[in-house]
């Protein structure tokens, strides 16, 4: 996982990868990780998610936790998956985007993200 990390954060610190390419990279590996999450997924796992999706809710746009929370949703969603190599990716890529992530983000982007969280854990159900 940190190798994997650490070749992500090195092509973002060379400016070679733009925004929209990460966040295709992210639609690839995390589309199949839900798939496969509604098969393997565990209770403790989906009321985690809901906990993330709780305490995102109470936080006020910029708090630099909601990165946190965001890139925790995902990494359990992945880690649902039961497959080891997807979710390396996944909590690679979330780990070395995160600032990018946080500093992006806008009030809409905000309600938009906790409301697709929300239909992740509904479908995972």
């Amino acid at each position: 996982g940190n190798q994997i990390k650490d070749g992500v954060e090195t092509i973002l610190r060379l400016g070679t990868v733009s925004m929209p390419e990460i966040l295709q990279v992210r639609n690839f590996l995390e589309v199949p990780a839900s798939g496969l999450a509604a098969a393997n997924k565990t209770d403790s796992q989906i009321e985690e998610m809901r906990h993330c999706i709780d305490q995102v809710k109470t936080l006020e746009l910029g708090d630099p936790l909601i990165a946190d929370l965001d890139a925790r949703f995902h990494s359990l969603v992945a880690e649902a998956s039961s497959n080891r190599m997807l979710s390396a990716f996944v909590c690679a890529l979330h780990d070395a985007t995160r600032p990018a992530q946080y500093l992006l983000l806008t009030e809409k982007d905000g309600r938009e993200t906790v409301l697709q969280h929300i239909a992740i854990v509904k479908a995972l159900n």
